[in-house]
């Protein structure tokens, strides 16, 4: 999402009050072509200096989420998680094709007792591990035979990283109480 710079004429504050949503909040108003008439400074705090749709799920990427909040003709709840953080995005339509987007996080106290947080850092570090095991792998592959003790020792820390994914997942399944899919 390449979103225009905010602007900030009380549009915004004037849909949280009417729609009785706190200011704090993360919220932002779109257009519906996906453009920021005005954010918080929650919001631009997630937007990041790119101002890019931080959010996604487990069925949809970034992409595919801002494509659903931004042609979301009624009130809709779509679940999101942005870094290791869950949120509940809320979309309210309030006229002329505009939505009114607010993040609320969902509250989650222990980690130990909260298995949908638990689930969330545990898929995250599961795929940040495994997307970079993977990379290395293929780095190895293209590195065979250039210099074995450095080949042997890169393997050798791979192999590690992939034990500590499998303990991951063996570390989530006791926990939840489940077998994992």
């Amino acid at each position: 999402m390449a979103a225009k710079k905010k602007t900030t004429n009380g549009n915004l504050s004037a849909a949280l009050k009417t729609h009785g949503w706190p200011p704090a909040l993360p919220a932002l108003l779109l257009t519906s072509q996906g453009e920021i008439l005005e954010s918080n400074a929650r919001m631009d705090a997630l937007l990041g200096p790119a101002r890019e749709w931080p959010f996604f799920n487990e069925h949809d990427s970034k992409q595919a989420l801002f494509k659903l909040v931004r042609q979301t003709d009624r009130e809709e709840l779509f679940p999101g998680e942005a870094g290791l953080k869950t949120y509940r995005i809320h979309v309210r339509p309030t006229g002329a094709g505009r939505r009114l987007v607010v993040a609320e996080m969902m509250r989650s106290g222990d980690l130990l007792e909260d298995q949908g947080g638990r689930q969330t850092l545990f898929r995250s570090l599961s795929h940040e591990i495994r997307t970079s095991v993977l990379a290395l792998r293929g780095y190895l592959d293209m590195l065979d035979g250039a210099k074995p003790e450095v080949v042997e020792r890169m393997k050798i820390s791979v192999d590690r990283l992939d034990r500590v994914v499998e303990r991951l997942g063996d570390f989530r399944v006791a926990l939840d109480g489940k077998t994992e899919k």
